[in-house]
């Protein structure tokens, strides 16, 4: 018998077969086993009291090595799901744009941002209809959005963010083509009366459809020239949906599960293999190799990150109120996902690495967020709430 830590395939007490990379003690397993072997090879009219002295130490002797094996599986757990993070939150910005007012009127609240065309224009939207074009680069203001413009609802964004998809207050059943500045350059699309007004527009990807769901939840998919391609129903549940990286099918959470929609046919289904836990998020990269997930099961939330079927890692989330309370953004490079959690825990927007669940960076912010968007060319990432809006750098 040798001192040394040799590999052996061992099962537990529960049927798992413990991985034979594990390095298990085999001087005291061995011991152990012998000890067993003997026990039952003694014949009853032998002394019981030697019997008992046997006994209790081995007894003791197998705890010890089922406790050791159970803290090596619990390591093995805990480093698989738990990423960990490089550096100390960030509190100082590359931009913060003189929009907020210190006051805590819900009025002087940035609802959402978008960045622009030019590449680094961000395009700003206030709770009270102030709507302005900051140049990053330049670091001032590159002007307001006036008169007409301020009473259209943006519904989506060309993929090099040239152009716009928007509804006018005055005619809600007629989509126009706007310009970055929501001015309008062209009729898309002339809604016949029975389809009602459009409720979500998401532009393709590729920049040559769009994929429209009206109010009796009606879907269309047509060309940017107004060229039907399909039809059909969309779930009455549906609040947001996007296109998959190469524009061939539609996807989004419809109550708990996971929808699609390709060549005219819809299916609905679990994410394998968290069948028994409700999805609540799900965008996938722009590069198309991985799926960014959050999902709730029971009071509990995780962040996960998928690739070809597999988990590549997971981790739990504060406690979260709504659906609404948690920020998802992928970088156009696939390189990093940003995250927020509006919760009274969380007050951070965080980095993540998508291949290993590292934290690269955490960005300190005073308050909940409204909008996270990232540059065209992932230099920058823009965070907007009440406390105004900031620019940051991953790098």
């Amino acid at each position: 018998m040798t001192n040394e830590l040799e590999h052996k395939p061992i099962v537990g007490d529960d049927g798992e077969l413990i991985e034979p990379d594990q390095k298990v003690d085999m001087r005291s397993y061995n011991t152990y086993v012998d000890f067993l072997r003997r026990i039952a090879a003694r014949q009853p009219d032998q002394n019981p009291v030697n019997l008992l002295f046997m006994i209790i130490p081995g007894l003791a002797l197998g705890i010890l090595i089922l406790f050791m094996l159970s803290n090596i599986a619990q390591q093995r757990d805990t480093k698989a799901v738990t990423p960990t993070a490089n550096n100390a939150p960030l509190t100082t910005p590359i931009a913060n744009i003189p929009f907020q007012t210190g006051s805590r009127d819900k009025e002087h609240d940035v609802e959402a941002i978008k960045w622009v065309a030019p590449a680094h224009n961000l395009l700003v939207f206030a709770a009270n209809q102030t709507r302005f074009i900051w140049d990053v680069d330049q670091n001032a203001l590159g002007g307001y959005l006036t008169g007409f413009q301020l009473r259209r609802k943006v519904f989506d964004w060309s993929p090099d963010r040239k152009f716009s998809i928007c509804q006018s207050d005055g005619i809600p059943n007629i989509i126009y083509r706007c310009d970055s500045q929501i001015r309008i350059v062209s009729t898309i699309v002339p809604v016949q009366g029975f389809r009602g007004v459009p409720r979500l527009i998401r532009w393709s990807p590729d920049g040559t459809k769009l994929a429209i769901i009206y109010e009796l939840n009606n879907l269309e998919i047509i060309t940017i020239d107004n060229q039907l391609l399909e039809s059909g129903q969309a779930p009455e549940t549906l609040t947001d949906f996007t296109w998959t990286s190469d524009s061939k099918r539609l996807m989004a959470i419809s109550e708990g599960k996971l929808w699609h929609w390709y060549n005219g046919q819809t299916s609905i289904g679990f994410l394998y293999p968290y069948a028994n836990q409700k999805l609540r998020q799900v965008q996938e990269s722009p590069s198309g190799k991985q799926l960014a997930v959050a999902l709730q099961d029971g009071s509990n939330w995780f962040f996960l990150v998928t690739q070809d079927g597999q988990t590549l890692w997971k981790t739990p989330l504060p406690d979260i109120a709504y659906q609404d309370d948690l920020h998802i953004a992928w970088s156009p490079n696939s390189k990093w996902i940003a995250t927020f959690v509006d919760s009274t825990f969380s007050k951070q927007v965080i980095l993540w690495n998508p291949l290993n669940g590292a934290i690269v960076k955490t960005i300190k912010v005073s308050s909940g967020i409204t909008s996270l968007d990232w540059s065209l060319d992932s230099q920058y990432l823009a965070v907007a709430g009440h406390f105004g809006v900031t620019i940051w750098s991953p790098e």
